[in-house]
C-alpha cells in the first residue's frame, strides 16, 4: 500500500498531544453526563460507555489517514478517450 500524500500522516503525531491535553483538563465539565453505574443498562454496559469515548478519536485517525489518500497497486495506466465539447453561451 502506498500513500499519494504521505505528509498528512504527520498529523497523526498530533493525536497523542490532543489526548494528553484532554486528560490534563481535570476540571472540564462534560457536555453529556453519563452515569458510570447506570441502573438498568445491564452488566455489560461499561464497554458501551468506553466505546463512546473512543469513537471520536478513531474517526479523527481515520480522517487523517483518508487525507493521505491510501492507494493499492503499483501500475499506472493511461486511457485515451474521445468526446465532443459543447459550450452553452
Amino acid at each position: 500500500m502506498r500513500f499519494e500524500a504521505p505528509a498528512f500522516l504527520l498529523l497523526l503525531l498530533v493525536v497523542p498531544l490532543l489526548l494528553w491535553r484532554m486528560q490534563s483538563q481535570a476540571a472540564r465539565r462534560p457536555a453529556v453526563l453519563w452515569g458510570r453505574n447506570a441502573k438498568g443498562w445491564g452488566l455489560g454496559a461499561g464497554w458501551l460507555l468506553r466505546l463512546l469515548e473512543v469513537l471520536p478519536w478513531l474517526a479523527l485517525i481515520a480522517g487523517v489517514v483518508a487525507l493521505a489518500r491510501p492507494q493499492q497497486g503499483v501500475r499506472l495506466s493511461e486511457t485515451e478517450t474521445r468526446g465532443v465539447d459543447i459550450v452553452l453561451a
